[in-house]
């Protein structure tokens, strides 16, 4: 008998066991090789989870954790979240802005780069994202979209659309697939955040009315569970608060602008009020960035106990400085309980 042939193959067998075993597991998949779905010049560059439980536990990460595991996961590069996507779309349209490039209406602009621009109720137009929390802008490509199991997800403003992978069509645009399954993305159907605290300080710099604003908000979001009918989710409440400078331009439009500085102290308190009995979280804030024209904050995402009602999710500022410098004009937004 050949020995050492038959232990080779025994080896082979054990490491083949415990390879299968490995795959068993809640994990987070990278995939960005061609499929019969898609073709050779459409290879997926989305993140995949094997099922609802791995998605929520990467929603449970900070952003700057879900980063560190991307980097690992596409070591080649091919992923883009789909916030490094906008903020990519701000800076290019702040700078044809400032060369006179831009075409000539908003419509035109929306068309261009596939954007939505809408009234900004303190005056002048803003450009809205797609996908608004950090998180899950984060998590989605720069289409806004991941995969959980054998279905595809998009995010898109107040939307998301689910589908089968095999039945995707455009795998950048997962509305035209036949099967797609289309679910309300917020809990009060709007595009907007809701805004618990607000700051926005203007002022004139070289003849241009620029910003600083800060927004504290609350979104309440449904995570839809795919392939499921009637449509189920996952309710959670999205904690963020965004830091925007900004310059006002064309067709009244809050550019991006990009300054020396943005910094940021202080703390928030989340208030959860429960039958069960109050609880409350703190948060330190302490960031800083140079050369940036943001700087955002993702405080809390977490599933909702179905009793609770979405009023009873609180964020309750302690206090906080949120300042930045624009060459040498220094801008300070403070928020008080």
């Amino acid at each position: 008998m050949n020995y050492p042939f038959t232990r080779a193959i025994l080896l082979l067998v054990i490491a083949m066991f415990f390879m299968l075993s490995a795959c068993e597991k809640d994990t987070v998949v990278l995939q960005n090789e061609s499929t019969s779905e898609f073709s050779e010049a459409a290879p997926k560059n989305f993140m995949v989870f094997e099922n609802m439980k791995a998605l929520m536990d990467m929603l449970s990460k900070p952003v700057a954790e879900i980063k560190a595991i991307q980097s690992e996961l596409f070591i080649d590069g091919s992923f883009n979240s789909y916030s490094n996507h906008f903020a990519s779309i701000e800076k290019e349209l702040a700078l044809l802005e400032a060369s006179d490039q831009l075409p000539k209406s908003i419509r035109e602009i929306e068309k261009q780069f596939d954007i939505r621009i809408e009234a900004d109720p303190n005056g002048g137009n803003v450009v809205i994202p797609a996908v608004q929390s950090l998180r899950l802008g984060a998590i989605a490509n720069q289409d806004g979209i991941y995969q959980v199991g054998d279905a595809l997800v998009q995010l898109s403003y107040d939307l998301s659309y689910n589908v089968e992978a095999a039945n995707v069509l455009d795998v950048t645009d997962l509305s035209t697939s036949p099967g797609v399954q289309t679910n309300a993305l917020y809990e009060n159907t709007s595009t907007s955040k809701a805004i618990t605290h607000e700051c926005i300080r203007n002022y004139f710099h070289d003849g241009k009315e620029h910003r600083l604003r800060v927004q504290w908000g609350v979104d309440y979001i449904n995570v839809p569970i795919p392939l499921v009918s009637p449509p189920v989710a996952v309710p959670v409440t999205n904690i963020d608060i965004l830091i925007r400078h900004q310059k006002r331009g064309i067709f009244g439009i809050w550019f991006a602008n990009e300054e020396d500085r943005i910094w940021t102290d202080g703390g928030v308190t989340h208030l959860v009020q429960s039958p069960s009995g109050n609880s409350t979280r703190f948060f330190s804030i302490d960031e800083q960035a140079f050369n940036s024209s943001s700087l955002g904050f993702d405080v809390f995402l977490g599933s909702r106990e179905t009793n609770i009602a979405p009023q009873d999710w609180i964020l309750s500022p302690s206090w906080a400085l949120h300042s930045s410098r624009d060459h040498r004009t220094s801008v300070n937004c403070f928020i008080v309980n």
